[in-house]
Formats: C-alpha cells, sequence, structure tokens
C-alpha cells in the first residue's frame, strides 16, 4: 500500500481530517516512478509551523517512498493559511529519486481557497507536472480526498 503520514483517527482532533493520494510519474508524464522518495509538512490548522520545542517543519511531516506502482498517500489534516496573512493554504513537497537529488515542487494547493490567487492558478504545472491544485471531496466517513499526480522535471 502507498505511504503514509499522520493518521486519520489521530487528525481528527487536530484540524480537519484529508488524505491526498496520486501518482509520482517519470518525466515522460506516463511512466510511474516507484521508490520516488517525497518529503510533506504543512501548517497546522491554526496556520503555524512548529511550536515551541516540535522540529522546523512541525507536527504535519513526513516522509514516504512511491509503492512499484509509483503510488503514494498520506493522511493529515488541511492546512490553514499563515496567521494574519493572505497565503494559500498550502502543503510543501520535495521529492528525491535514485537518479535526482531532493528538489522542490509544486506546493499542493486547495480549490475553493479564498486566498488562491490569479497568479498562482496562472503558474500552476511549472514544477511538477499536473494541476497542483486539488479539489477535496467529503466522503461518507466525514473524511476529504484528492488526487495529487506528480510528473518529474528532466535530469
Amino acid at each position: 500500500t502507498p505511504g503514509r503520514y499522520v493518521g486519520a483517527d489521530e487528525a481528527k482532533d487536530d484540524g480537519e481530517p484529508m488524505i491526498i493520494s496520486g501518482t509520482v510519474y517519470k518525466a515522460d508524464g506516463k511512466t510511474p516512478a516507484p521508490n520516488t522518495l517525497i518529503y510533506f509538512y504543512h501548517t497546522d490548522k491554526f496556520g503555524i509551523y512548529g511550536r515551541e520545542g516540535q522540529p522546523k517543519h512541525g507536527r504535519f511531516r513526513g516522509w514516504m517512498l512511491t509503492d512499484a506502482k509509483g503510488r503514494y498517500e498520506f493522511a493529515s489534516i488541511r492546512p490553514a493559511s499563515y496567521p494574519n496573512s493572505t497565503q494559500s493554504q498550502h502543503v510543501h513537497m520535495t521529492i528525491t529519486t535514485l537518479d535526482s537529488r531532493e528538489d522542490w515542487y509544486d506546493s499542493i494547493l486547495f480549490e475553493g481557497d479564498k486566498f488562491l490567487t490569479a497568479r498562482e492558478r496562472g503558474s500552476t504545472r511549472e514544477r511538477g507536472g499536473f494541476n497542483p491544485i486539488v479539489s477535496l471531496e467529503r466522503g461518507k466517513d466525514g473524511i476529504m480526498t484528492a488526487t495529487r499526480n506528480i510528473q518529474l522535471m528532466s535530469a
């Protein structure tokens, strides 16, 4: 099964639970990329990364490897915008492969976020191929889910 980090049950007390899943593809956008290391991190429900005594990137962070079919999945909470800002909600991510060093990819953004800008909409797909703006859909279990596929950059 694809990798996971902060469990959905744990996240219920911390914010609105969500599950993001997808497939990482090689630079051709069609061939799955197995064993790709993905690092995610984002703010808590108050827009804060780490509080005193927590790691710099806070509690909502994790690493995972894509499976044999290039798939990944993580369960967490929907992040909040930074306090007193108009910054859109986002999940940062870096990707490392056997053939490439760690590199930043487009953050995951959320359709319906009141702070999502025209510039962010226009600059999508720069680093990651597929649209980084996801539409969260609430399941019968109350958990929101979305798909974010990723295309590796050419070496």
